[in-house]
């Protein structure tokens, strides 16, 4: 089913920002741990790379990157804190995509899974299970990841979804959500990862997007860029699925997005502006 969507623009007054000083340098995700007060950031900017840890009492914690590799998306669970890693992959050199688990207290790398045939790993969720996936703008796919065992298998067919980037799990209905990053022709897919069934197609007349999150009374927002990449937009889709509004429209940057259902607030991580606004519902 493809809905038609009726467009209307907001004039919203929010928000909070925080830069956390110097040390953000194109921050691309954003996680927070509601239990403690935690941010969780990644960086793609500068050589260090990696991910910052910003604590319930401000302190910052940068931990660089291993290898070469960008930090896209990030998601703090359990004991771990979970990165997908877009290696600059060639033939030549021999490098994969990964998933690397850090321990969230020492914030020690204490394993990569490799995933050969990978494209562009970006964002990441994890289900009630611990099931890791993990969204494949470049290859077209979305991978389910066993992080105890490290195997990892394809959830789409060739093609069936074109550059998948944002991705939520709904814990409500046990679906994905993804989202999809071109000029034209884009669309929310719902995903059931048992049956590997494509629910339902959402068609969203708005380029590149890029973030998506649920909120508790079943609201969806998505973060959208301009085909010139210069600006960025957070939309809202109803729970009815019929109507599509404009909350933001800046030029900071804004890209990955994040939900504190604990807080009901929206966290956007601002490349541009190297910050992460708080947009609170």
């Amino acid at each position: 089913m493809c809905f038609r969507l009726a467009v209307t623009w907001v004039t919203l007054h929010l928000l909070f920002q925080y830069s956390y000083g110097q040390i953000l340098n194109k921050p691309e995700s954003v996680d927070f741990d509601p239990n403690t007060e935690t941010y969780y950031i990644s960086n793609i900017g500068g050589s260090s790379g990696g991910f910052i840890v910003v604590d319930s009492k401000k302190k910052t914690t940068e931990v660089k990157k291993e290898g070469k590799g960008q930090y896209l998306g990030i998601k703090r669970y359990g004991k771990y804190i979970i990165c997908a890693i877009d290696q600059d992959n060639t033939k030549e050199n021999g490098l994969s995509d990964e998933v690397a688990l850090y321990d969230a207290k020492s914030y020690k790398l204490i394993k990569t899974i490799s995933i050969p045939g990978a494209i562009q790993l970006n964002d990441i969720e994890v289900d009630e299970r611990g099931v890791v996936y993990v969204t494949d703008r470049g290859a077209n796919q979305v991978y389910e990841v066993n992080i105890v065992s490290g195997s990892f298998n394809p959830l789409l067919k060739e093609n069936n979804i074109l550059t998948p980037n944002g991705l939520f799990y709904d814990l409500k209905t046990k679906l994905l959500y993804i989202c999809t990053t071109n000029e034209t022709n884009n669309a929310i897919y719902i995903l059931d990862p048992k049956s590997r069934k494509i629910e339902d197609k959402i068609a969203i007349p708005f380029s590149n997007l890029d973030g998506i999150i649920i909120d508790k009374n079943d609201n969806i927002y998505v973060s959208s860029w301009s085909n010139d990449w210069k600006s960025s937009r957070i939309l809202k889709l109803g729970s009815d699925k019929k109507s599509i509004s404009v909350l933001m429209e800046n030029e900071n940057g804004m890209a990955d997005i994040a939900y504190d259902k604990v807080n009901n607030r929206i966290l956007i991580a601002c490349m541009y502006k190297n910050t992460i606004q708080v947009l609170h519902l």
